[in-house]
């Protein structure tokens, strides 16, 4: 993965460029040549600040790799008064200590740092058993990342006037809120704000998430790094709902087989029908992203052209994005194996009492398809009084005779739901990207009934894992409700092909293994697979 030209840049964007290429060329073994290179840098009076104090640590890593370990301390004194709190100087020299005996080439081996990785979104918020599965999927990738050695800083707006950076319970990142109040929450000083925390970082990688239609400008704003774009669902592609959903006023709904990149004129004739239906926030940040105005796409095509990464959750997205950017992936959200120990969840085998049938999200939301769930099994209640459905709602406690609602449950919490369940159905109206319930189903051990819709049709496969069904079709989801309800021999079978295939492909670690230590491998030349640490680095 190539990083991508540029434009014209900034002395300070090509002096770190430059660094960040003598590193590579360090890594890579040719120490006379990236010494040389970090000579010329220190004798530039700009490079200043936290750029001089990596380059006079990455000397020192040179300087020690040869045995000079009186001048290495020399240098990494000197990265100390450029920088009082560069932590790979102050690491480095806690190795070297003071013993004139230090064994240099054992000493240099340890002077690394980690990858330096700025998650940047616009529109997060945070408690964990609210929040939308954009903010899940930036934790849970942010958490990730952290834990095989990479240093992770989430920079997040705040603007409590508009509703974003409402951090309700501690989350476990390293966050940055960059502040706003109502006057300046304007394009121009967003751009401004956020370039100014991310340069404060230096990152290797800038990793923007949750921006929707502003996500082009937060590339634009950050320009000066490797930008990888994340789409979680077909942000810039709907600027109506990010989802390519048609719902008339009288609540009925249709799928919309346009989408911004290839058919920009039928979207603004789109919002010029439908905007105002949409909800205030989402009219908030097309206002604030400019959509409708005549330079939009143009910025548009040119963060997906420029980014060094286009990351998207399924193969139905990257189809309709991939002949608008240069390289595009398919890389799914996971969930941490450790929430889901490996046999925690009963058999369906040894179940006692009435069956359960579970349901994760937003059962007031009508698009997530309760409402269909819910006739299905008040259509098998009828005839049969052998299950109950349980199902996340704001209040808790009984809604009929079958159904019952468990209030809000946060992410330590879910997963002993999960197990008291023993059919797990995500019944949506709508094309989401990657469900997250999906793969804590399947995490659980548990066959997940599915609508056969947007990502939903590549996290199930039917007769394996699962059952698809029509969205919307009570009558053919009641029919996969009593298939596995009087079989817990095939429930079982697929359940267990659910987790071996959540263990392959659908945990964090298997995710970080398969897709981004690539990633990183050919941007930064570093394996997030060696989770120790990586020579010749700051």
């Amino acid at each position: 993965m190539p990083v991508k030209k540029r434009g014209s840049h900034s002395p300070g964007r090509r002096l770190r460029q430059e660094y960040r290429r003598l590193s590579r060329m360090a890594q890579d073994g040719d120490f006379g040549e990236a010494e040389a290179g970090l000579r010329r840098l220190l004798s530039d009076d700009s490079v200043a600040g936290q750029l001089r104090a990596l380059c006079h640590n990455d000397m020192a890593v040179l300087l020690a790799e040869r045995g000079d370990l009186v001048e290495a301390r020399r240098q990494l004194h000197l990265a100390l008064e450029s920088d009082a709190g560069c932590k790979a100087a102050l690491a480095n020299l806690e190795r070297i200590g003071n013993s004139e005996q230090t064994n240099a080439a054992a000493m240099a081996t340890g002077l690394s740092r980690s990858p330096r990785i700025a998650i940047a979104s616009l529109l997060f918020n945070w408690r964990s058993s609210t929040a939308g599965g954009g903010c899940v999927h930036t934790v849970g990738l942010g958490e990730a990342l952290a834990a095989h050695g990479c240093d992770v800083r989430h920079f997040y707006a705040r603007c409590p006037e508009v509703g974003v950076g409402k951090i309700e319970e501690p989350y476990p990142l390293d966050g940055k809120a960059v502040e706003f109040d109502a006057g300046s929450w304007t394009r121009g000083t967003i751009k401004r704000r956020f370039h100014e925390a991310v340069s404060d970082f230096d990152p290797d990688v800038a990793l923007i998430t949750d921006a929707w239609s502003f996500k082009p400008h937060l590339a634009q704003a950050l320009d000066e790094y490797p930008v990888w774009l994340r789409f979680d669902s077909q942000e810039c592609l709907c600027p109506l709902n990010n989802c390519r959903l048609l719902v008339g006023e009288d609540s009925s709904a249709r799928q919309c087989t346009y989408h911004q990149l290839a058919h920009p004129n039928e979207c603004r004739r789109c919002l010029d029908e439908r905007g105002q239906l949409s909800g205030p926030f989402h009219r908030m940040e097309r206002e604030l992203s400019g959509v409708t105005e005549p330079d939009y796409l143009q910025v548009l095509h040119g963060a997906l052209q420029r980014a060094q990464a286009v990351l998207v959750v399924n193969p139905f997205i990257k189809e309709m994005i991939a002949p608008y950017v240069g390289r595009v992936q398919v890389v799914p959200p996971g969930v941490s194996a450790q929430r889901f120990p490996e046999g925690q969840c009963p058999s369906h085998t040894e179940r006692v009492g009435p069956l359960t049938v579970f349901m994760a999200g937003v059962v007031g939301e009508h698009l997530k398809g309760f409402h269909i769930l819910h006739e299905a099994c008040r259509r098998l209640w009828v005839r049969r009084r052998d299950f109950r459905l349980v199902a996340t709602g704001a209040r808790a406690g009984r809604v009929d005779e079958f159904t019952e609602f468990t209030g809000w449950l946060s992410q330590e919490e879910l997963p002993r739901y999960y197990s008291e369940g023993e059919i797990c159905v995500v019944p949506s109206l709508v094309q989401e990207g990657w469900p997250i319930v999906t793969v804590e189903a399947m995490a659980a051990a548990r066959p997940v009934i599915a609508s056969s819709i947007g990502g939903l049709q590549f996290q199930v496969s039917h007769g394996v894992t699962g059952l698809l069904f029509p969205p919307g079709d009570v009558d053919e989801l009641c029919a996969c409700l009593e298939r596995l309800m009087d079989d817990p021999q095939q429930r079982h079978r697929m359940g267990q092909e659910a987790r071996r295939q959540f263990e392959m492909s659908g945990s964090w670690e298997a995710i970080i293994d398969r897709h981004y230590d690539p990633m990183f491998r050919d941007a930064l030349g570093v394996s997030l697979g060696e989770r120790g640490p990586r020579r010749y680095t700051s």
